[in-house]
């Protein structure tokens, strides 16, 4: 019996050797391998700077600055411009039709400002259609942002588009509890009481020195996104790895077995390969997102994250009726949303339930095409609308009277 139970722990012992060391070597450059540090990591004063300088808002937590460009890398190099106004591209008409706020779908992530689905639209109307979404955004961000900017808003009609996922982001608070290692984005929570809109404000991102180099938030922050942020327990804690490090991987076996089998391989190959092209670590990365987006669609069905976001939905509602201004929530999937057919049903079948007329779900007049696949750029991301998918969103909704 000694014996049995000497050999027992040794395999335990080994196992966990095993398991911690390639944790720690795996992790270097994976966000996705979290352990007790990464509650408040540690990042660069220079790129903390950089932040605060192009993206930081106190209100919304980042945003687009007006009067800037840029660029993004995918299969090719698009081009982006912000206008004087805030939005996306040029005015090509004198008459302003339609304003839209949102996440990437809306700011239309990899296609060249004359390639969004609001360029093609904007053509098809003789109008323009304004472009002021902001990657990551959720619907409740992407309303706080027309909160903030409706007095300059002209525009006859208001379009909110996010994908289906933004169900997760409206509960989201330090991205870095769900989105692993998005340390700098912290947004505001909507808190509906009595049908009043309560807003817990981002807290103040006050730092520490760790090095000369190196800062991370001090304890007062910390202490505020773990009680305001739901993804701190229902997420992070249950991903974090700690002593016995077996027990963490077995708690999550089947994600954690792949994400170490393909981050072993590249390792493996960026050691012995100079020109590995990384496909190891990007399907490790997309392996990622799957799971995230899949857990969304399963927020759709439980009841707490199903109340929440309905009293959202109905407070935009009221606050459009009252207004008397023309709205329209559009959800339009990213690429692993209808990859899962059987899933995305979840959401799908959420949103017809609503009965609302101004909430327009294109998933299924996507998944009408049986060669849709060939409209999205498939990123580790989620994928993204690529220039076809782009216009074939501009007919779908112009034919609705959007």
């Amino acid at each position: 019996m000694l014996k049995i139970l000497t050999f027992i722990v040794s395999i335990f012992i080994l196992l966990e050797c095993l398991i911690t060391l390639l944790f720690f070597w795996l992790k270097k450059d994976f966000q996705w391998l979290v352990n007790k540090d990464d509650e408040n990591p540690r990042f660069h004063k220079l790129r903390f700077n950089r932040f605060l300088k192009n993206s930081f808002d106190e209100y919304l937590g980042w945003d687009r600055k007006r009067s800037t460009t840029g660029f993004e890398l995918s299969h090719r190099k698009t081009y982006f411009k912000i206008n004087s106004s805030g939005s996306r591209g040029k005015r090509m008409y004198k008459k302003d039709g339609i304003s839209v706020f949102g996440d990437s779908f809306a700011f239309c992530r990899y296609v060249n400002d004359n390639e969004t689905w609001q360029y093609n639209l904007s053509k098809k109307h003789k109008t323009n259609i304004l472009n002021f979404g902001v990657g990551n955004y959720g619907l409740d961000q992407a309303f706080l942002k027309y909160i903030k900017n409706r007095k300059k808003i002209r525009t006859s009609k208001v379009v909110f588009c996010v994908v289906p996922e933004t169900i997760a982001r409206v509960f989201s608070y330090w991205k870095h509890f769900r989105e692993f290692n998005n340390i700098f984005a912290i947004k505001p929570l909507i808190n509906l009481k009595k049908d009043k809109l309560n807003v817990i404000s981002i807290p103040k991102l006050e730092t520490q020195a760790v090095s000369e180099n190196l800062l991370r938030f001090n304890a007062k922050f910390l202490k505020k996104v773990k009680k305001e942020d739901f993804f701190y327990t229902n997420k992070f804690k249950k991903n974090m790895f700690k002593f016995p490090f077996v027990f963490s991987y077995l708690k999550n076996f089947k994600l954690n077995s792949y994400l170490f089998y393909y981050l072993l391989i590249h390792r493996v190959l960026k050691t012995v390969n100079s020109k590995y092209n990384k496909k190891y670590y990007f399907l490790a990365c997309s392996k990622v997102f799957q799971v995230n987006i899949l857990e969304s669609h399963n927020l759709y069905q439980k009841v707490f994250y199903k109340r929440g976001f309905k009293r959202l939905l109905k407070f935009i509602d009221d606050f459009f009726k009252n207004k008397k201004i023309e709205y329209s929530i559009l959800i339009v999937p990213q690429y692993y949303d209808l990859k899962f057919k059987e899933s995305c049903a979840k959401y799908i079948n959420f949103f017809k339930k609503l009965n609302n007329p101004n909430i327009l779900d294109v998933s299924e007049e996507i998944l009408y095409h049986k060669n849709w696949k060939k409209y999205y750029f498939v990123d580790k991301y989620g994928g993204h609308l690529n220039k076809q998918g782009n216009k074939l969103l501009a007919n779908l909704l112009y034919k609705k009277n959007l």
